[in-house]
C-alpha cells in the first residue's frame, strides 16, 4: 500500500513538471492564428512581452527575467515584441530579426522600404502598419503586400474577426471594421475577452467584438465598462479581515545597469536606428487623453496627503521602530501607521485640520504611539488603504481586501490599460494609486507615476523614460506578483475641497498657519526661538492664555526655566487668525544626586578611612558637591571621580544640567 502511494505521488509530480516545462520552453500555440503579443502592449511600443512567469523587456536591447534571473538575449532598440514558435521577433526601423526565445543569434528576417510602426506576428506572418498603410508579408512570401485598403492608420488591432483599424489623430481615433467606420472620439482602445475596452471622453465603455464586424450602432452597441465585473475576493471566498500590513515597497525591481550587462556579454546592437527627437507629454500638463475633473479630485485629494507638512515638537517613533520623526524638523506626507481605533485615521475620523493642530499641540493625542499588531506609530496616521480610500472619496475607509467591493476590475495582465486614478492592488498586502500618466508623441504610455501611503511616510515614485525605474520595473514589481489593476466606477463623482491645512497650486488659506520652533537646553532650563516662513510677527503668552496681538511681540529667544506652556500665532495681516502653536516646554527636575560606597567598609553610617563615594544623577547633569557641610552652588566642586574619605565630612550635592531646572 505504501509503495502504491508513493508512485502515484511521483507520478503526479512528474506530469506537474512536464507541464511546468512546456510553457517555459514556450511550446507552439495551438491556435496558429494568435498574435504574438497583446494589441495593448504593441500599441505602447511592444517593449514588454509576458509568457507565464517569463518575461521579455526591453531596456538598451532584450531580456529575459525569469524568476530572479535576468539574461541578456540581444543589444539593440528593439519595439513590438512577439513571441512565435519559440522565436523572439522584433523590429527595429524598417528591419525585423528574430532570437531564438532562450537565447541564441539575432537573425535579420525582413526589411521594409520605410520604418515599421506597429507590428505583429500571427501565424508565422508579419503584419505591420508603414507609412500609414497595413501591410502583410505570409510566412512563405518575399514581398509584403498592402492589405486594409486604407492610408493614414496610426493603429492596428488583430481579432479573430478581423483587423480593427484606428485613424484620425492620437487620442482622437476613429475606428474602422472591415471598412465600415464604427467608433468616433476614441482616445484610447484595447481588445480584452472578446470585448474591446474604449476610452471615449473621459468615460470607459466597452463593445463586443462580435458586434463591431456585424451591423454595430455606436448609440446602442457601446456598454458601460465591465469586462471583468465587480465580484471581489472577498465575497467569492466569504473572507472577512479588518486589515493587513502594509508592505515595505522599496521598489528596486530590475533596477540594473543593462548597458554594463550588454557589453559584459559582448553583445553589440544588431542594428543602429537613427536617433529621433520624441516630444513627451503629461496628463498633468497637457491633457493627452483630457481628464475628467473626477480624475483631476482624485490627485488633488492623493497630494493633499502627500504634501502637508508637519513639524512635530517632540521625537516621535516612526513606524514600529523603524526610526524617529525629529523634533522641530519639518517632514513633507503624512505619517505611516495603523491606529488602535479607527477613529485615529488621517481623512477619517481625523480631519487633515486636526492632524496639523494636533502636532502643533505636544499634549494632543497624537504624541501617543500605539498601534494594531502591536507596532508603534504616530496616533494619527493612516495606511496604504486608507490613503487610497481618502483618495477615491469612499465615504468609508476600506481595507486591501475590501476596495474590490467599491471598484471595477480592469485587468492584471498590462500596465498599459492604466487611466489616471486607477490603484494596483494585492489583497493581502498592498495598494498604490496612480497618479500620472506619460505619453510620447506617438500617443504611447511611456511613463507612471504612483502615489502610495507605505512605511514610514508618504511616497511618490516614477517609473518610464528618464526615470531610474523603468516600465518594466513597474510590471514585474506589480502585475508579474499578483497585482490587478481597480478603477473607481463613481470616480467622476469624486469631489475635492481645498483644505487650510495644505493649500495646493496658489490656494488660499482661511488661516495663517501656526509659528515653528527651535529649542535649545541651557544650564537651568531651556531656550525656545519662535519662526515662520513668512518672517511675520508673531505674539506669544506663557501662562497658557490666547495669544493675541494685544500681547507679547516675540522680539528674540524666550528663556524657560520650569515647565512652561508657550502659545504662540503668526499676524501677517492676510487673514483673519492664526492656527495656534501650543507648546508645552518640558523643564524636569534633575534627579537628586545618589551617594553609594564604591570600594570600602561601611559599619552602619560610618566608612573606613580610604573608602570611596561615588555619586549619580540624571544622564547629562553636572553634580556640585561639597564636603564641609555647607551648600553646594555652581561654583563648588564639580563632581568627576569618586570622592575618597580622609577623615570625617558631610558631603552635599545638587545637580544641574543643560534642559533641567
Amino acid at each position: 500500500m505504501n509503495t502504491s502511494r508513493k508512485a502515484i505521488r511521483t507520478f503526479i509530480m512528474l506530469a506537474l513538471l512536464c507541464l511546468t516545462l512546456t510553457a517555459a520552453g514556450f511550446a507552439v500555440y495551438e491556435n496558429r492564428q494568435e498574435a504574438g503579443n497583446s494589441d495593448l502592449n504593441i500599441q505602447n511600443g511592444g517593449l514588454l512581452l509576458s509568457v507565464g512567469e517569463d518575461f521579455y523587456f526591453v531596456d538598451k536591447g532584450i531580456f529575459l527575467q525569469r524568476n530572479d534571473e535576468v539574461i541578456p538575449l540581444c543589444a539593440g532598440e528593439a519595439r513590438n515584441l512577439n513571441l512565435y514558435e519559440n522565436y523572439i521577433y522584433f523590429s527595429i526601423s524598417n528591419k525585423v530579426f528574430k532570437i531564438p526565445a532562450a537565447g541564441g543569434q539575432a537573425q535579420e528576417v525582413f526589411e521594409a522600404p520605410a520604418d515599421i510602426g506597429q507590428m505583429y506576428v500571427i501565424g508565422g506572418s508579419l503584419r505591420y502598419i508603414s507609412e500609414g498603410r497595413v501591410y502583410e508579408l505570409s510566412e512563405n512570401s518575399p514581398v509584403a503586400e498592402e492589405i486594409g485598403g486604407m492610408s493614414g492608420v496610426l493603429g492596428l488591432i488583430p481579432t479573430t474577426y478581423g483587423d480593427l483599424l484606428l485613424t484620425g489623430e492620437h487620442f482622437d481615433y476613429t475606428v474602422w471594421a472591415k471598412g465600415k467606420q464604427v467608433l468616433t472620439g476614441v482616445s484610447s482602445c484595447y481588445t480584452d475577452s472578446g470585448y474591446l475596452a474604449v476610452l471615449k471622453d473621459g468615460k470607459n465603455y466597452m463593445a463586443e467584438l462580435s458586434e463591431l464586424f456585424s451591423d454595430f450602432n455606436e448609440s446602442s452597441g457601446l456598454m458601460p465598462f465591465e469586462i471583468h465585473g465587480q465580484i471581489s475576493l472577498m465575497e467569492l471566498l466569504d473572507i472577512d479581515i479588518e486589515n493587513s500590513i502594509s508592505e515595505d515597497n522599496d521598489n528596486n525591481e530590475l533596477m540594473l545597469d543593462f548597458a554594463a550587462i550588454l557589453k559584459n556579454a559582448g553583445m553589440e546592437p544588431v542594428y543602429e536606428a537613427e536617433d529621433k527627437t520624441i516630444q513627451l507629454f503629461t496628463s498633468n500638463t497637457q491633457t493627452i487623453p483630457s481628464l475628467s475633473q473626477g480624475q483631476k479630485n482624485i490627485v488633488k485629494r492623493a497630494r493633499q496627503l502627500h504634501e502637508i507638512e508637519w513639524t512635530p515638537l517632540e521625537d516621535r517613533y516612526q513606524w514600529n521602530y523603524r526610526g524617529v520623526f525629529k523634533a522641530e524638523t519639518t517632514y513633507k506626507g503624512l505619517p505611516y501607521g495603523q491606529p488602535v481605533n479607527s477613529n485615529g485615521y488621517v481623512g477619517y475620523g481625523v480631519s487633515l485640520e486636526t492632524f496639523a493642530s494636533s502636532v502643533a499641540d505636544n499634549t494632543s493625542k497624537f504624541y501617543t504611539s500605539y498601534s494594531e499588531y502591536n507596532k508603534i506609530a504616530p496616533v494619527y496616521s493612516t495606511d496604504c488603504s486608507g490613503y487610497l480610500s481618502y483618495t477615491w472619496g469612499l465615504a468609508v475607509r476600506a481595507t486591501t481586501y475590501s476596495i474590490p467591493n467599491y471598484a471595477e476590475k480592469v485587468g492584471d495582465k498590462s500596465i498599459y490599460s492604466l487611466q489616471v486614478g486607477d490603484c494596483l492592488n494585492d489583497v493581502s498586502s498592498h495598494v498604490v494609486l496612480v497618479s500620472d500618466l506619460t505619453y510620447d508623441s506617438q500617443g504611447q504610455i511611456v511613463g507612471v507615476e504612483i502615489m502610495e501611503q507605505t512605511p514610514v511616510i508618504t511616497k511618490l515614485t516614477r517609473y518610464g523614460q528618464g526615470e531610474s525605474r523603468s516600465l518594466a520595473s513597474l510590471q514585474s514589481y506589480y502585475l508579474n506578483r499578483g497585482y490587478s489593476i481597480y478603477r473607481n466606477p463613481k470616480r467622476d463623482e469624486v469631489t475635492y475641497t481645498p483644505n487650510p491645512a495644505v493649500p495646493l497650486d496658489g490656494e488660499k488659506g482661511t488661516r495663517d498657519p501656526a509659528p515653528k520652533s527651535k529649542t535649545s537646553a541651557i544650564a537651568g532650563g531651556k531656550t525656545v526661538e519662535l519662526y515662520n516662513d513668512s518672517q511675520s510677527p508673531i505674539y506669544y503668552t506663557r501662562d497658557g492664555s490666547d495669544p493675541s496681538v494685544s500681547g507679547t511681540k516675540y522680539t528674540g529667544a524666550i528663556t524657560v526655566n520650569n515647565t512652561t506652556k508657550l502659545r504662540a500665532i503668526t499676524v501677517s495681516g492676510n487673514y483673519s487668525g492664526s492656527n495656534i502653536l501650543e507648546y508645552t516646554v518640558k523643564v524636569p527636575q534633575a534627579n537628586t544626586p545618589k551617594a553609594e560606597l564604591e570600594s570600602g567598609q561601611m559599619y552602619g553610617n560610618l566608612v573606613s578611612s580610604g573608602s570611596k563615594i561615588k555619586l549619580t544623577t540624571s544622564s547629562g547633569a553636572k553634580i556640585y558637591y561639597t564636603t564641609d557641610g555647607s551648600e553646594p552652588t555652581v561654583s563648588s566642586s564639580v563632581y568627576s571621580s569618586p570622592i575618597t574619605i580622609t577623615k570625617d565630612m558631610t558631603i552635599k550635592a545638587m545637580a544641574l544640567g543643560d534642559g533641567y531646572k
